[in-house]
């Protein structure tokens, strides 16, 4: 059984230990990375407006993150209406049980819950299956927040709007069909559709990139290539 719920206190030893112990078991950092004491430290930031989240399975800790709204200590890309979750870790020995998938899902129904309109994912830019996987969740790469963490580590940024009902570049329900296909030509693309209301976008190529307008919900910018 897998359930998802808020760190506490007898958490934080097995989450401090694990949470970095996975990310150097898959070959993501290394022991000396500073990224490592980063993640030990992780409790730390299970203070409001940052929540650690953890999955369980079958009672025991199998994963965690954190849940950062704009404004909190770890955000570094998110602005205003938006918020990030960082340092996602599935623990060694519960890798493709559901865990990553559920403690996502958590993050964006609390950024819901709190009224915000985007979730932001950073992933190191050699984590390539973390970026697989948000990519399939239908995250969008947005290069020009790439940014660079303390210890030189590369950090790719990519970006959900948490009010799409539709997908920008067929326009169908995104609950309709498998959208893997369209999402990976969006990497490459400006969106053709509105995701909140499916009425047609106005596509403007600037140059810095792009920009794609909604008479109703306003515009969206981009810097991915067009080729």
């Amino acid at each position: 059984m897998l359930t998802v719920r808020r760190a506490v206190e007898a958490d934080y030893p097995t989450v401090a230990k694990q949470a970095a112990a996975a990310y150097i078991d898959h070959g993501i950092v290394t022991v000396d990375d500073d990224y490592v004491a980063l993640l030990a430290q992780l409790s730390d930031h299970n203070t409001e407006p940052s929540l650690v989240l953890v999955a369980e399975i079958d009672g025991q800790l199998a994963a965690s993150v954190v849940y950062c709204p704009y404004g909190s200590q770890l955000t570094d890309v998110c602005g205003p209406g938006e918020a990030e979750f960082r340092m996602l870790a599935v623990y060694t020995g519960y890798e493709r049980q559901g865990a990553a998938l559920a403690l996502i899902e958590a993050c964006a129904d609390i950024a819901r819950e709190q009224g915000l309109t985007t979730l932001v994912a950073c992933v190191l830019a050699t984590n390539e299956p973390a970026g697989r996987l948000y990519r399939r969740l239908g995250y969008l790469r947005r290069p020009a927040r790439d940014w660079v963490a303390p210890g030189g580590f590369a950090l790719q940024t990519l970006v959900q709007n948490l009010n799409a009902v539709y997908c920008g570049r067929c326009g169908h329900e995104l609950s309709a069909r498998d959208h893997n296909e369209c999402v990976a030509a969006l990497e490459l693309e400006p969106p053709r559709y509105c995701e909140q209301c499916k009425r047609r976008m106005v596509v403007q190529v600037i140059p810095a990139g792009w920009t794609a307008t909604c008479s109703v919900h306003g515009t969206t910018t981009g810097t991915v290539s067009l080729s």
